[in-house]
């Protein structure tokens, strides 16, 4: 442990909150969800795959937001996979003491862990969902240095432009004019992930070939009926207000909504033929 006692990781904590300009409860969940992954990896890099915001860090290189949780995914058996997370929580070979608070499967197959982390005299919680996912291509990633005493580690996550293409898909149900998405359901925070991860040097034919592939297989969105005007101003306005609910939730860097959903427009338009 890099820190002598509680009250030091505090003062770190409070001071790289401040620096990053993310709220100091985001700063504590940040930090232990990723010693909890560093822990985990030493031993099951072969069985996890990191999804999500800590993916979208690593690809990006950079914080672009608040991250509130760890999504993970497995190969294996849901339940072998839970086991095998559920006993490196156990394990408790750090100073950092991990315990499972809470353990539900929601409707979606998926397996939402609240553990509870103590060091000292510091608690947090931290949420992580676990999912089965088939295979799928991987690649390993150096999650990149954000807090100044972070220790880099390798994960292993889906490839950049896979990451793009599901974003894509994502956003592309707000065009579908068969669905009906009701603004609580909308995640406008994917637009704005976008808009990141399209800063990246990635590989515009894989990520076209990984488009196609997600648009067939789960196959819930009928191109012939998309309709990529419906990402007009009125949907903006619609949704200004959620946008600026999550920009204060997330810590959104200031980046007008407008902006980002043309850009999203323009990007679909590239790969709806």
């Amino acid at each position: 442990m890099e820190f002598e006692n509680s009250h030091k990781l505090k003062g770190y904590l409070e001071s790289e909150s401040k620096r990053l300009n993310i709220h100091s409860n985001y700063a504590y969940t940040y930090y232990f969800i990723r010693k909890f992954l560093e822990i985990l990896y030493r031993e099951h890099s072969d069985i996890f795959m990191v999804k999500g915001s800590i993916s979208q860090m690593a690809h990006t290189l950079k914080l672009t937001r608040a991250i509130t949780d760890a999504d993970l995914a497995s190969n294996i058996d849901l339940i072998d996979a839970s086991y095998i997370l559920e006993k490196t929580v156990k394990k408790n070979e750090d100073e950092i003491k991990f315990s499972i608070k809470n353990r539900f499967t929601t409707t979606n197959n998926t397996i939402n862990f609240k553990i509870l982390c103590n060091y000292g005299h510091i608690q947090q919680l931290i949420k992580i969902d676990l999912k089965h996912q088939e295979s799928c291509d991987m690649v390993k990633k150096e999650l990149p240095v954000i807090m100044k005493k972070d220790i880099s580690f390798d994960i292993s996550t889906y490839p950049l432009e896979m990451h793009i293409a599901t974003k894509l898909y994502i956003l592309l149900r707000n065009t579908d004019k068969t669905i009906s998405i009701s603004k609580e359901r909308r995640r406008l925070k994917d637009f704005y992930d976008l808009h990141f991860l399209l800063q990246t040097n990635y590989n515009e034919e894989l990520l076209c070939k990984y488009f196609d592939e997600i648009c067939k297989q789960r196959n819930d969105i009928n191109l012939d009926l998309v309709d990529l005007d419906l990402l007009n101003d009125k949907f903006i306005d619609t949704n200004q207000d959620l946008y600026l609910s999550d920009k204060k939730r997330y810590g959104f860097s200031d980046i007008e909504f407008k902006d980002l959903v043309y850009e999203t427009k323009d990007e679909l338009g590239k790969r709806i033929r």
